[in-house]
């Protein structure tokens, strides 16, 4: 599988999780996608940061 398919996996996993616990506990939609959309967000950029030191580490040991 494609490693930024899995990236973008992983961050619309977490932040539909945000945005349902946000939602269920607040009952303010524009509030839940406004922090499901900084979670995607943070997911994304952490995700992608982390996957590229880590095949950069990996090239290095080779």
């Amino acid at each position: 599988m494609n490693i930024y398919l899995k990236i973008v996996i992983t961050a619309l996993f977490f932040s539909s999780i945000i945005f349902t616990v946000t939602y269920v506990s607040s009952k303010n939609l524009g509030m839940s996608l406004l922090f499901g959309l900084l979670s995607f967000i943070a997911n994304l950029v952490y995700d992608y940061v982390m996957g590229a030191s880590e095949r950069k580490s990996k090239k290095d040991n080779k």
